[in-house]
């Protein structure tokens, strides 16, 4: 039974997210081995602030930059196998410095320059939702034990936790919390307001030897940052 949490939490930039894998000053004992070995955990987020005009559109302004930075300090003490992001910048450019800080490279899906089913070249240009099912198939074809972080766009965050299993309704009055639905969650959650920027969704997701896989537990989080760190 697939259960979900919310959250509204200050996460400190110092302390790892406690998901999974074990602090820098801990042992995981071999029960816990695995256990996390036979799970995959999926972060997602959406992108930082970008510039909507301007010379530099596409890319994350100043506030964007400074929230990427940070949210790689949030993983600094998390195991990351994967980094995802979709073809768009913004989205690349906010789990970039998580992605280098773990010896790692975002895979960009669909990626830049290939060609999509209506013989579209992928750029810059290329719509958001282009990218939704190349990250739903990628995470869904990952092996138990990985953890990927995904950064995704407002109209895909929701979208893609729906394409690995997790149940996301809000026109459903009997979506709840205890019945292993998504409840209280649209898309206007992630427009460009105040705290628009800054949900983090943990997917835990149970895979048996044979690879057959099943979302268990999905906690929402707010990554509030203080502005003197």
């Amino acid at each position: 039974t697939m259960r979900i949490f919310k959250h509204a939490l200050i996460v400190s930039l110092a302390a790892p997210l406690l998901f999974a894998g074990c602090g820098d000053d801990e042992k995981c004992d071999s029960a816990n081995t695995v256990k996390a070995a036979a799970s995959k955990i999926v972060y997602v987020v959406r992108h930082n602030e970008p510039y909507f005009d301007g010379p530099d559109v596409g890319h994350l302004d100043p506030d964007g930059v400074i929230r990427s930075d940070r949210l790689a300090d949030v993983f600094g003490r998390t195991e990351l196998t994967h980094v995802f992001s979709s073809h768009k910048m913004r989205a690349f450019e906010t789990v970039n410095p998580t992605a280098t800080a773990h010896g790692l490279t975002v895979s960009q899906l669909p990626a830049l320059g290939s060609t999509l089913p209506t013989g579209e070249t992928v750029d810059e240009d290329t719509s958001t939702g282009e990218s939704l099912q190349p990250v739903i198939d990628a995470i869904n074809d990952l092996p138990g034990g990985s953890r990927v972080l995904v950064a995704g766009h407002s109209a895909t965050v929701l979208a893609i936790q729906a394409g690995i299993g997790v149940r996301v309704d809000p026109a459903d009055p009997d979506c709840q919390t205890s019945n292993g639905c998504l409840a209280g969650t649209t898309k206007d959650d992630f427009s460009a307001t105040a705290g628009g920027f800054d949900s983090l969704y943990t997917i835990s997701i149970s895979c048996t030897d044979d690879g057959n896989c099943e979302t268990e537990n999905v906690h929402q989080m707010r990554m509030s940052y203080s502005p003197d760190l």
